[in-house]
């Protein structure tokens, strides 16, 4: 060994000093080949180590390890060091996962070193195992089970006396009691953890024990002994100068004393956290600061101050382009200008306020009676300035003006919503309730007549009234029909309304989806990666809900269309297992598939979509009432020794509630649900059911409810005589595909929403494609005057000229006909008229998936795998 390395050495294991410095230890690592030394560095390395670089050094370390312990023969003091240091890597790696939010891989590896630590009875390895495996499953929501942990490991901390985890465990016992409501027991931990953590002096650890103390004083409605602890927790915060958490206890302390109304101390620390927020650029702290700031001014009658507050809060937000504070800001602003009677910068607020805030009916709706009121408020005060009314009277009539608005704004949304559910709801009815009067009129009429023509000696003043009478049937009979038809056109008016209003939520949503999509898996913070995952769910979940209300009018219309495209079982469960695992792993639920692996390959030709539906919507109702146990899936092919028709069977089993015996029928009706079920806990629009049973019994099928109290309940549908395609095998799944590089091809994209086009522009830049951009049908064909793309990505709803008229006019060209031309569009297949869409060469719909649309590509343009 090279001198410079016992130097090192030394220096790495005898210098507590020069071992935590990761560019020495790395130095050591690049110098040395010595395998015990290695270990020691790597074990080293994995604890000073940022956290982003944990799994490369622990791999390291495991690697070399393991590795170790294949060899033969070994002493057992060898094996007991290689054992040890492969635990470590083992308990760091979960550490890892742990922190960035991937919870089943941290429990994996947890467990693991757990079973080793175990193995050769290292209590304090166990120890930090215990208590990393509470922080896996407080992250999963299982708090009564993180408990369980943290006093596991206490117990073995108190037995080998580490003051320092002695006191973190109860410090984490004390916040989990604390989010549990358990109060008493939270402050009773915490305590016990501070009287620890002053014991050894770790100053952190004492302001954060004051800090959760002075929040269970908030919670007991203690505001004094709460504010006794904030100044502590900011005298030790300020003392290890950390500003920032120095600031967000000011915070606290701020809003504790507004609530008392002790404004001047209010004031004061809002101030002091204003500066460091500034300092440190946490623009979003700041403009909540100097909105309280305001409405403490204004509480204290000082509304020239109140307005410097909300004016540098609305300039801060539009520095750092925070929308929600512009709107917040913009809206304060309006009150404020009005208050002091300058309604023409109220009037601009407004606008501001109004661009930027939803532009759903409801809020539109509400836009309208504000601007009225800031317009009417506007010309009385030039009015009274003409005529010099007494201010008095003109600030009643103002105030009086703004209750009015709301009363009648509060009024008209109820009268908006009632209308709008009472006529989705009741249309169908009605429209039956009209034909059952019209027959029943005819028939009437019908025996009138016969009895007229009967009676042979009737007088002519009796002729004349039953003619008179069958006059009057006959106009009731034509104002029936006419009743009639005007409510056959109000429901196709409704479902015209609802596929109108489908697709342009669906537009905005792809954006959402498609950036999420973007985001997630980049180098951002597990903090946000978690928000992101959160936004797909709910964007997913929107998306589900959406498609529901637009199945349920076409299911009344009786416009329901189903096409029938080649499909592999393996293609749907690919999308199930993608999308149940996330939510079964979020519920703490295990997810089973059962399937016969020979069967996954086969096409059947059959709607895909549906099929897709009726799976997703059972197996969903599955997972959102099952709170324990499993939720199972078994696909099961018959009549396998036919080789062009089969029967499948769809079982969805949980071990949910259960659903009661007289409510088996009920539950598949629109709008019901379990008599007593809590909505708010589960939610759903009780649609899915209903349109899975009309589903199945289009398709040929039939479904199934069996159920037993506080076991579970099994749904089972049976598909007859589904087509298998000729060539039932093919290579290759949605989950297979390989990345494609199309090494600079161009592509067209016409689309005139801007985040549509920012987001399909990452998405073709991450393979090579060039793009060009066109925002109509109009614009497309200019474009293709000067330059001839490889493919067309052509949105169909657009202004000036939409994408079925550009496709007519690219189709008539000769040297253009040939250019491949994808339909890119919110609306379904079924919402598309085949005769329009056959122009086109593809199709696609928003929400886009990535692999979706890169193996349409891939269909039409050269590539090479990479």
């Amino acid at each position: 060994m090279k001198p410079i390395i016992y130097l090192l050495v030394l220096l790495a294991f005898f210098s507590p000093s020069y071992a935590q410095n990761t560019d020495s230890l790395a130095l050591l690592i690049k110098n040395s080949n010595n395998d015990s030394i290695l270990t020691k560095a790597y074990a080293e390395m994995t604890e000073v180590c940022e956290l982003n670089e944990i799994p490369f050094y622990a791999r390291k370390l495991f690697k070399i390890s393991s590795t170790k312990l294949r060899t033969f023969p070994l002493s057992d003091s060898t094996k007991y060091f290689y054992l040890k240091n492969t635990a470590l890597a083992l308990n760091n790696l979960g550490f890892y996962y742990e922190n960035i939010g991937e919870n089943k891989k941290a429990f994996k590896y947890l467990r693991q070193a757990l079973s080793l630590y175990q193995l050769i009875t290292d209590l304090k390895g166990i120890g930090v195992v215990y208590s990393n495996l509470g922080s896996v499953y407080d992250n999963m929501g299982d708090l009564r089970e993180a408990i369980d942990y943290y006093f596991h490991s206490l117990r073995i901390r108190e037995a080998l006396k580490e003051d320092k985890g002695i006191a973190n465990n109860l410090h984490n016992i004390a916040s989990l009691y604390n989010r549990q409501g358990e109060f008493e027991n939270a402050y009773t931990y915490s305590e016990k953890s501070l009287a620890i953590r002053k014991k050894i002096n770790d100053k952190s650890g004492i302001a954060a024990s004051y800090a959760i103390l002075a929040q269970l004083c908030y919670q007991k409605g203690d505001t004094s002994c709460a504010i006794n602890y904030l100044y502590k927790t900011v005298d030790f915060y300020t003392g290890l100068n950390e500003s920032i958490y120095s600031a967000r206890s000011k915070t606290a302390l701020a809003r504790i004393y507004q609530l008392r109304q002790q404004y001047d101390s209010a004031r004061i620390n809002y101030l002091k956290a204003l500066r460091i927020y500034l300092k440190q650029g946490e623009n979003l702290s700041a403009i909540s600061i100097l909105n309280n700031l305001s409405d403490i001014e204004l509480a204290t009658h000082n509304l020239k101050k109140a307005l410097l507050h909300a004016q540098r809060s609305y300039s801060i937000s539009i520095e750092s382009t925070n929308i929600e504070g512009l709107i917040e800001s913009s809206q304060r602003l309006k009150s404020l200008y009005a208050s002091a009677k300058n309604y023409e910068a109220a009037y601009k607020m407004f606008r501001v306020y109004n661009n930027l805030s939803d532009s759903m009916q409801t809020n539109s709706n509400r836009n309208t009676l504000l601007l009225s009121d800031i317009q009417y408020q506007y010309q009385k005060k030039a009015l009274a300035d003409s005529l010099r009314m007494d201010e008095n009277l003109e600030v009643s009539a103002l105030k009086l003006k703004e209750e009015q608005n709301v009363k009648l704004f509060a009024i008209l949304l109820f009268l908006i919503s009632a209308v709008f559910l009472i006529y989705l709801l009741r249309r169908f009815k009605l429209i039956q309730k009209q034909n059952q009067i019209i027959e029943k009129q005819k028939i009437e009429v019908e025996t009138q007549k016969k009895l007229a023509d009967s009676r042979l000696e009737i007088s002519e003043s009796q002729k004349l009234l039953i003619q008179d009478s069958l006059l009057q049937l006959e106009n009731t009979q034509e104002k029936l029909l006419q009743s009639k038809l005007e409510a056959e056109k109000a429901n196709a008016s409704k479902s015209s309304f609802i596929a109108n209003v489908s697709h342009e939520i669906r537009t905005p949503l792809n954006a959402v989806l498609g950036f999420s999509e973007l985001l997630k898996g980049s180098t951002i913070s597990p903090k946000y990666e978690k928000y992101i995952d959160h936004i797909l769910t709910g964007g997913k979940s929107l998306m589900l809900l959406i498609n529901d209300i637009l199945d349920l009018s076409k299911m009344e219309a009786g416009h329901l269309v189903f096409y029938e495209t080649p499909v592999s079982l393996q293609s749907i469960i690919n999308d199930c297992n993608e999308w149940v695992s996330i939510k079964a792993d979020e519920k703490g639920l295990q997810y089973r598939l059962i399937c016969d692996e020979k069967f996954l390959n086969i096409q059947l030709l059959i709607d895909e979509l549906r099929i897709r539906q009726i799976v997703f919507n059972l197996l969903g109702n599955a997972i959102k009432f099952t709170n324990n146990g499993s939720v199972q899936l078994s696909i099961l092919p018959e009549n396998t020794h036919r080789t062009d028709l089969i029967d499948l069977t769809f079982i969805v089993k949980d071990t949910g509630p259960g659903i009661p015996a007289d409510q088996h029928q009920s539950v598949f009706e629109a709008f019901k649900q379990i008599n007593g079920q809590a909505n708010r806990e589960f939610g759903g629009t009780g649609l899915g059911l209903t349109i899975t049973k009309h589903l199945v019994e289009r398709l040929n099928g039939t479904i199934q409810l069996t159920s037993v109290l506080g076991e579970g309940t099994t749904f089972t549908v049976k598909l007859k005589d589904v087509k298998i395609m000729a060539d039932s095998f093919y290579g290759g799944t949605a989950a297979g595909l390989s990345k494609f590089d199309f090494d600079g091809q161009s592509i067209l994209l016409v689309e005139d929403t801007l985040l549509n086009k920012e987001l399909i522009l990452n998405i073709l830049q991450a393979y090579r494609l060039s793009v060009h951009f066109a925002s109509n049908g109009k614009e497309a064909l200019s474009s293709l005057q000067t330059a001839i793309p490889d493919l067309i990505l052509m949105d169909l709803m657009m202004p000036v000229m939409d994408g079925f008229e550009a496709t007519r006019e690219i189709k008539k060209v000769s040297t253009l006909k040939d250019i491949p031309i994808i339909a890119l569009t919110a609306l379904s297949y079924t919402e598309i008229d085949r005769s329009q869409i056959n122009n086109f060469d593809g199709y696609i719909q928003k929400p886009i998936r990535v692999d979706d649309l890169m193996q349409l590509l891939a269909k039409f343009l050269r590539k090479k795998e990479s």
